[in-house]
This record gives C-alpha cells, structure tokens and sequence, in this order.
C-alpha cells in the first residue's frame, strides 16, 4: 500500500489558484493584497497567444505543480521485512603483549615448545569463532594500552587483525590500570546490558597513569564484568611473577572470575569456562524498509514543466517568424 511520508504537503495543493484568485481584481488589475513582479509584461506576451494555447499550457502548469507536490510528500510502499541480530553482549579481549610474553614456557600436545603470546592467540581465536550474537573488540597493553580492534561482530577482520598482534608493538613494562580503565570508558558508551572483559597478563602492573584500583572502580560503577587469566608458571622473582591477589580482586568485585593457566590446554579451558559463563544471546530485530517513489511523479513534473517552456518558446519563435515574413 503507498502512503507519503509528508502527507500535510498535499494541502498545498489549491495554492496556485489562491495566489491567481487574490493577485488580481475583477477587472484583470492588481489587487492591493498580493503585488506580482513583472504583471503587466507577463499579461502582454500572454495576451497573444490563442486561447486554447494558453488553456493548454496552464493545464499543465496546473498538472505539473500536482506532481511536484507529490514528489514533495514522498510517496513510499514497504519493500518487504529484514531481519538482523542486534548485539545484547559487548566483550573486549584485553591482551598482554609485553617483552615477557615471548617466553616460550608452553608445551604443546605434540611437545613443541610456545611462546605464551602464541599460545594465547590460538585460544582467543577459538574461542572468538564460537561466540555469535557478540560484539567482539581487542585492547592490547604493554608500557602503554591501545584500542586495536573497536567492537565489531565482523569476527573474520578481528580474527585476522588478533593473528597479526607482536610483542613489542607497545613497549616492554605492564599497564594493567591502564589496559582496564581504557575498556570501562569505552563500554560506558554502550548502550548493550551486557558489558565484559577479559584481561590477560602475565605479569604485574608497573607502568602506566592509571592505577588498578582506580580502574577497578571505573568498572565497577560501569556495570562491567571483568575475567582475568593469569598465564604462566609462578616465579621467584616478584617482578616476573603473576599478581594473582590483584587479578583475583578485579574478577572478584565485578562479578566473573580468576583463572591462572600454565600451558595451552589450561588455557583453552579457561576461554571455555567464560565462554559457559556468558552463554550466547541475541534478539532478532525486524525491519520494513521503504521503497522510495517520488522519482516517478518528480520525473512527470520535470517533463510537463520542459514541454511547458518549449511551447513558449516555440510560440515566440513562430510569432517572430510570422512578423519577418509579414513585412
């Protein structure tokens, strides 16, 4: 069924003979109320012109000012329903890339040794190609944080972009703080209900602006549930060691949860369990999109108005002709 999308246009439609009816009086003179540019001249020219001549050409001014009108109030007709799947989950990857990530302290099932960066690229593809329904973004860290892929439900790009990620692209030293209070301002611009994180380092917070309590607390007041993946095995070294109190505070007080991995399979399990934790939702949104129509009676108009100023011409044209020859 057609309707118009500016219906009250079409009260515009008497205009033409409101403006001709209060323009001029009864003996053909201006009126008082509405001063027409150029009256006169236009009234001599007209005047020559035979009468079904003009007849002719003020029907189609008439018929052309309809179909302007009509163009004008956009004539639409439903162009049959879509359907997309709107995102009810926004999750960011948040990814450490720091010097100690190339230590190769993975084994692999076929015994070969892995690099803790690698290993972890293996299962956060993985764990990417079985969500749906979510929008997926990367924020990668080191001495500083950076927003490498915005929420996308575009997995394929993001798969490709996670597969490029080096060590080294953001300096040597940790800013955990920074990497998590990065993700909270950026999912306080969600308008999702479910907003998550999950953060893995293998190392302490010794860099960066923003400390991890402040961070803590940006997501927190933001509603955001944070996972955090510990990887690798315990050090001597308090340096070189994993903050497991801090990792576990931060999924403590948002509501998910702590994991502490030291090979790939325990790494692929902890993936897994978040993946059970934020099963996969998402609402289906329907969509009548609107086929547009003016063009057709917008076309109509151009061409009755192009006939319009051809006749003139025409007419002129002859009535010059006619008086050359005359003399």
């Amino acid at each position: 069924m057609i309707h118009f999308a500016f219906p009250f246009l079409l009260f515009l439609l008497p205009l033409p003979y409101l403006v001709r009816r209060f323009s001029t009086g009864k003996e053909g003179e201006l009126s008082k109320a509405v001063k027409v540019p150029f009256f006169y001249e236009v009234k001599a020219i007209s005047s020559k012109m035979p009468r079904s001549f003009r007849f002719r050409r003020a029907f189609m001014m008439q018929a052309a000012w309809i179909f302007l009108l009509l163009a004008a109030a956009r004539p639409q007709t439903p162009a049959g329903i879509q359907s997309y799947v709107a995102p009810v989950r926004d999750l960011i990857l948040i990814l450490d890339i720091s010097g100690s990530m190339q230590q190769k302290d993975f084994i692999s099932e076929n015994g070969e040794a892995l690099d803790r960066l690698s290993a972890v690229k293996a299962a956060a593809d993985t764990f990417v190609r079985t969500r749906s329904g979510d929008r997926i973004g990367i924020i990668l860290f080191a001495g500083q944080a950076s927003m490498y892929v915005p929420l996308t439900v575009d997995y394929l790009t993001l798969r490709e972009m996670l597969s490029s990620v080096q060590v080294g692209l953001l300096g040597g030293m940790t800013a955990i703080g920074d990497a998590l209070g990065m993700a909270a301002d950026y999912l306080n611009k969600s308008e999702t209900a479910q907003k998550v994180v999950v953060l893995l380092t293998d190392g302490v917070n010794n860099a960066g602006s923003l400390m991890p309590p402040d961070a803590l607390k940006k997501a927190v007041s933001e509603n955001v549930r944070v996972y955090t993946i510990g990887v690798g095995k315990p050090s001597a070294n308090p340096a070189e060691s994993i903050d497991i109190v801090l990792l576990g505070k931060i999924a403590k007080e948002t509501g998910g949860h702590f994991y502490s991995v030291d090979n790939p399979k325990g790494l692929e399990e902890a993936y897994q369990k978040i993946s059970d934790a934020e099963p996969l939702s998402q609402t289906d949104v329907y969509l009548m999109p609107q086929k547009e129509l003016y063009p057709y009676p917008l076309f109509v108009c151009l061409v009755l108005l192009s006939v319009n100023v051809l006749k003139g011409l025409s007419f002129g044209l002859w009535s010059k002709i006619k008086r050359n020859t005359g003399k």
